[in-house]
């Protein structure tokens, strides 16, 4: 079962992948679809490994 840490990275993460699909749907541009691919890799990564250091620490 997940913990605080997991939802504590799933917000803040969210919120920041959130704000780059926003600001591509207001102003597109193909350097910040860039930016907001690489974000989704990056968010992706530190959400997996938020979940192994929950799952470990617990």
């Amino acid at each position: 079962m997940p913990g605080p840490m997991l939802l504590f990275a799933a917000v803040i993460l969210g919120l920041g992948f959130c704000g780059y699909g926003w600001a591509l749907l207001r102003n597109y541009s193909d350097a910040l679809a860039r930016k907001t691919f690489r974000f989704s890799l990056i968010h992706l990564s530190l959400l997996f490994a938020a979940l192994l250091v929950d799952h470990y620490t617990a």
